[in-house]
């Protein structure tokens, strides 16, 4: 069957031969190659799928329907555009068209190599307009099976360096917190090792999914293997917020913190940037290496250590429900508890005292993991 564009007949031959500027004829060149190079020649089918049909539903649920005609608006004129079984004269003039109406019956319409191309071009062209239309699609699984395997492949050094037991980065601890602190994970030097590495896995997937190249899979690679100024820089301000030594003001800026109290102004932020706040401040800090300084010694060494690992506490000998009560019960009873908690390497965020409590009760006396195991 022909397409017939304002009345005159055109086949495949006539429209691939075509040399003269009529954009209508044009797109259908175009279309041709495309679904040529992409399918036909690799001996593909060409499949459009309805994204509101259902797999498996034969009765044309929807009951979509689609004409085999449209009008085009092109610079060179308004062009009427058909595909039709034949064209039959009437009298007086201009012809009868009777074009087969598009019934979708299944979710997917598929076209064998090489068959009904010129009905295939006019559904690519003008049903699912060229990939644009909401509910058609064109699907190119080949292309689609590359995206994927091109997907998995950009993260296989993200699985390779988080998850293999060869991996460099699981033997470093203090780097992979490092790691963490600058990907914007709260509080990753008080988090288990497991803890840290699906959380940074997480912080990963999601830059990559949003296009954040200085969030995702290669920049994590490049991370690991060297890790540049803007990442000691992101590391640092995290860092500082995990231990509450910079702090955003209602004036716009940031501030040094000693206890409850700004002691001194850090940088102002533009209110362009405030959407922005961490990451301006990190490129103010690498910007200014001095600021840079003055930030990392007001964390000190305290900060340091806890980032990387704690200091045992002073504890007694023996640690009995007794004692971890009185602990509770005491005027900082609570803080006590969570130090002690983030020492057996537990976090305590979002808990509340007597679930911190019970948790240290079972590690210390029910279950007595602290004590080594006889030989």
């Amino acid at each position: 069957m022909p397409i017939y564009i304002d009345n005159e007949q055109c086949n495949l031959l006539s429209l691939q031969s075509y040399t003269g500027t009529e954009i209508v004829r044009l797109k259908f060149q175009k279309a041709y190659k495309h679904l040529k190079e992409n399918f036909w020649d690799q001996n593909l089918p060409v499949r459009f799928r309805h994204s509101k049909m259902r797999y498996g539903d034969k009765r044309g649920r929807i009951g979509e329907s689609y004409e085999f005609s449209t009008i085009e608006e092109t610079e060179q004129g308004t062009k009427v555009i058909r595909y039709a079984d034949n064209a039959v004269p009437k009298q007086g003039g201009g012809f009868t068209y009777r074009p087969p109406n598009l019934d979708w019956e299944t979710r997917d319409m598929t076209f064998a190599p090489g068959s009904n191309i010129e009905k295939c071009l006019f559904i690519y062209l003008y049903v699912c307009r060229e990939g644009k239309s909401e509910d058609i699609k064109l699907l190119d699984e080949e292309n689609e099976a590359m995206i994927e395997r091109v997907s998995y492949e950009k993260a296989s050094g993200m699985f390779y360096f988080l998850f293999n037991s060869d991996s460099p980065l699981l033997k470093d601890e203090a780097k992979l917190s490092k790691i963490c602190y600058a990907w914007g994970i709260h509080g990753a030097g008080f988090l288990g090792m497991n803890k840290k590495i699906i959380a940074l896995k997480t912080a990963i997937e999601v830059a990559e999914k949003n296009k954040d190249k200085s969030r995702g899979y290669a920049a994590f690679d490049e991370a690991v293997r060297g890790f540049s100024r803007t990442m000691e820089c992101r590391a640092l301000v995290q860092r500082a917020h995990d231990f509450h030594k910079i702090k955003y003001n209602d004036k716009g800026y940031f501030a040094y913190m000693q206890g409850k109290e700004e002691v001194a102004t850090l940088c102002k932020v533009p209110p362009v940037q405030n959407m922005r706040k961490i990451e301006f401040l990190a490129d103010y800090l690498e910007k200014n290496p001095d600021k840079f300084d003055e930030l990392s010694d007001s964390i000190g060494e305290e900060g340091m250590a806890r980032t990387n690992e704690r200091k045992p506490l002073n504890l007694p000998e023996e640690i009995t429900r007794e004692y971890l009560e009185n602990l509770s019960n005491g005027p900082n009873g609570f803080n006590e508890l969570k130090k002690m908690l983030t020492n057996i390497k537990s976090s305590w965020k979002g808990k509340k005292k007597e679930e911190v409590l019970s948790e240290l009760i079972t590690y210390y006396i029910l279950e007595k993991k602290h004590l080594k195991p006889q030989v």
